[in-house]
């Protein structure tokens, strides 16, 4: 089974635990030997063009490239993911990194609109991508590493075309398709401005997650679930704005710290109401810890608020984000919560099992994962 070279830890004792991912970026899970390679053939130039050189660029972008946008990340990427064979190939290979993970069900995002340069429709698109999952999925099951997958399809905030995402997903059922997603630039580009196209996904059944409370507060969570109906959100580390702290309302990069002080009590938790709001409805926030302590959200992993949520009583599950970009996986942020703060098996177990619960995918398959393989891989 062919997997990345730096991502996956295989002596860490957690790969083995099967695992949920659900905040996974196909177009940010590249391996940098293949980026290399498609890159070639696509005719694009890349920064770098030795592997460990590449992933050192790729993962340092911030620092490397001041005052770049992080958008020309997957700019890079997506460039060489214009054809029907490269998205065949690109998501063959996610899942055999997800099998090396010991991710044992999948939901793989990505913006079917930002790979039809290459003279693709959005259908011919989606349906390679699936192609590649099913052959990724037949390779693992055959070495014993059996995994499912199944495909979101993200509308960009600053696009254009939400509904005509909406159609190609309300088409992809056959095709592996369970829901649709918002992503790309939060501030400033509000998730009411897709309402329309989320609603219409809604009255046909269509699932729904978007990205908020990364690079916007908690009113953009709340405008996410009451504008587009969300049922999961994606990061949300900054819901944390409307917990207050031992009676003291902070931002997001003071809030833990300010909560280490006060003991780590649950108590001296007090929730607004779209925080209250998120834990009564039992909404499960995709957290991406790695990622969101590159800059993005906190500055470092010990300011990140994912234990003081999964405190307060907000259901968190743990994602890689993008694989590529932050250099890590599954297994990768579990290790850096028990680091960071102390997180126990029965901690990872819930949010294994609270990530599956949250799953788009149909219930039968959900419910026989469960039995199957997270009971007797996590008791």
């Amino acid at each position: 089974m062919s997997r990345p070279t730096t991502w996956i830890d295989e002596n860490d004792p957690l790969v083995t635990r099967p695992k949920v991912a659900l905040h996974d970026h196909l177009d940010g899970s590249l391996r940098p030997e293949t980026l290399i390679e498609l890159a070639v053939d696509a005719r694009v130039t890349l920064p770098r063009t030795q592997p460990r050189e590449l992933q050192y660029w790729l993962r340092n972008f911030g620092t490397v490239e001041p005052g770049r946008d992080w958008e020309d990340l997957f700019g890079l990427s997506t460039s060489v993911m214009q054809t029907a064979a490269h998205l065949r190939r690109v998501a063959r290979e996610y899942v055999h990194t997800l099998a090396a993970d010991g991710v044992v069900y999948a939901e793989t995002r990505w913006a079917p609109e930002k790979h039809l340069a290459g003279g693709l429709r959005m259908d011919d698109a989606v349906d390679a991508v699936w192609a590649g999952l099913g052959q990724g999925m037949s390779d693992v099951r055959e070495l014993g590493h059996p995994v499912e997958v199944r495909q979101i399809l993200s509308i960009m905030r600053t696009g254009t075309v939400g509904h005509e995402v909406v159609d190609a997903a309300s088409r992809g059922a056959d095709v592996g398709v369970v829901g649709i997603d918002l992503a790309g630039h939060e501030e400033g580009h509000p998730a009411r401005d897709h309402a329309d196209a989320f609603h219409r996904a809604e009255m046909l059944g269509i699932r729904r997650t978007v990205h908020a409370g990364e690079a916007d507060g908690a009113a953009s969570i709340a405008d996410a679930l009451a504008t587009c109906a969300a049922e999961r959100i994606g990061h949300g580390a900054r819901l944390v704005e409307d917990i207050a702290v031992a009676g003291e309302a902070l931002d997001v990069h003071s809030a833990v710290a300010a909560w280490r002080a006060a003991g780590a009590d649950p108590a001296s938790l007090a929730l607004g109401d779209v925080a209250a709001h998120v834990r009564d409805a039992r909404i499960v926030l995709e957290v991406c810890p790695t990622s969101n302590s590159e800059g993005s959200v906190v500055a470092t992993l010990a300011q990140h608020p994912v234990a003081l949520l999964a405190a307060a009583g907000i259901r968190v599950s743990l994602h890689p984000d993008n694989r590529m970009l932050s250099e890590t996986s599954v297994t990768g942020e579990m290790r850096a919560v028990v680091r960071a703060f102390g997180w126990t098996h029965a901690q990872l177990r819930t949010s294994t099992f609270d990530a599956l619960d949250a799953a788009f995918g149909p219930g039968e398959l959900r419910e026989r994962i469960r039995a199957e393989v997270l009971v007797p891989g996590w008791d």
